[in-house]
């Protein structure tokens, strides 16, 4: 585009969402980053299920053709006895990668600036901080944050596998795992009973297909004699992710993978399929099954048929301890932090910086 003046509206809540469907979808259909998170369905579940207040979402537009769509969460937290209005890209531990959907027609360089001046001088809410999460250097906001890259901290890491020029999706990983769960797959058949692995996509069988998955997840240690982070012991996740299937599955873009030996289902994978990617949202498995590795043995089944369906990548979405194993990519995530111009949001940045100072300070004495 010629000119990077952008301007900016926000709309609101429910209603607004469904208003700017139209434009979102559009502009998903071209956009820089075509991921699932970044997909009107998925944000539709998080304004349904996962926050209590409405989410804004500036639309910035160049020429008057919208470029970028920018969700934003505001909560309010303590800092000792004060507390703060925060702007966020929406949180919620279902959450694990963020981003904004925007055009590959965004003037990346231009488009922050002009944005934290819109949120400082434009926005409807108020607030002090505006802190960026769980963005990946992969996605869309990375690439605007160029200018600011001194304020960028680390924020965790996502795991991928991807099909190389010369090498596919099952050959990009480490051979001796593959042969591991290849062998252990022959023992649980000869030990156990029959192996079947089968995936289910869209209608009534993808739905009872997340029941059986939610099952074994939580027979896994994140069930109740565990971590206790299995999703039906969190009503609002369970909900949150029954309505993104079923809003993906319309399209046949959901995907759960159940591994069953002798009829028992003893992995499950609950993933969604956007462009040539897969991403498994969640996996589990059932600890009856532990001796056999049932998720490895899904894992490698799942990227010898995802070869066959010419997928170009498989991505874990988070980096669980075992992909150091399976010789997995990484794409770091990162975290920055913005302060208002108001009293507290400059007595909330000079508070910052003061305590990175004393915390480089003590590093130096140690």
């Amino acid at each position: 585009m010629n000119s990077t003046k952008l301007t900016f509206a926000c709309y609101e809540g429910t209603a607004s969402l469904a208003s700017i469907k139209p434009l979102w979808d559009d502009l998903f259909s071209h956009c820089h980053n075509p991921a699932f998170y970044n997909d009107w369905r998925w944000h539709a579940g998080i304004q349904e299920h996962l926050v209590e207040a409405d989410i804004a979402y500036v639309v910035a537009s160049c020429a008057d053709i919208p470029v970028a769509i920018v969700p934003l969460q505001r909560s309010a937290r303590k800092h000792g006895p004060i507390t703060a209005s925060y702007l966020s890209l929406p949180f919620h531990v279902a959450i694990d990668l963020s981003d904004i959907v925007a055009s590959k027609d965004l003037p990346a360089d231009a488009f922050f600036q002009q944005l934290l001046s819109y949120l400082k001088s434009g926005f409807p809410l108020s607030w002090e901080l505006l802190e960026l999460r769980n963005f990946a250097e992969s996605s869309t906001l990375y690439s605007t944050m160029r200018p600011y890259s001194q304020h960028l901290e680390s924020d965790g890491e996502s795991a991928f596998i991807r099909a190389s020029a010369d090498k596919n999706l099952l050959a990009s990983v480490s051979s001796k795992q593959v042969k591991n769960a290849q062998r252990l797959a022959r023992k649980a058949a000869s030990s156990m009973g029959a192996l079947a692995s089968t995936e289910y996509c869209s209608g009534p069988e993808l739905l009872a297909a997340y029941d059986a998955f939610l099952d074994v997840e939580s027979a896994s240690w994140k069930g109740d004699s565990g971590t206790k982070s299995a999703i039906n012991l969190r009503p609002d996740a369970m909900a949150f992710y029954r309505q993104v299937l079923q809003g993906f599955g319309e399209t046949a873009q959901a995907a759960v993978k159940l591994l069953t030996i002798d009829g028992q289902a003893a992995a499950a994978q609950m993933g969604i399929r956007v462009a040539d990617r897969l991403h498994l949202l969640k996996i589990g498995f059932d600890e009856r099954f532990s001796d056999v590795g049932p998720g490895g043995i899904l894992l490698t089944q799942c990227l010898e048929q995802e070869d066959q369906n010419q997928t170009r990548e498989v991505n874990l979405v988070t980096h669980p301890a075992w992909s150091f194993r399976w010789h997995c990519e990484i794409d770091p995530k990162h975290r920055v932090v913005f302060f208002n111009d108001t009293l507290l949001g400059r007595i909330l940045s000079m508070s910052r910086k003061l305590l990175k100072l004393y915390k480089s300070k003590a590093r130096k004495h140690t």
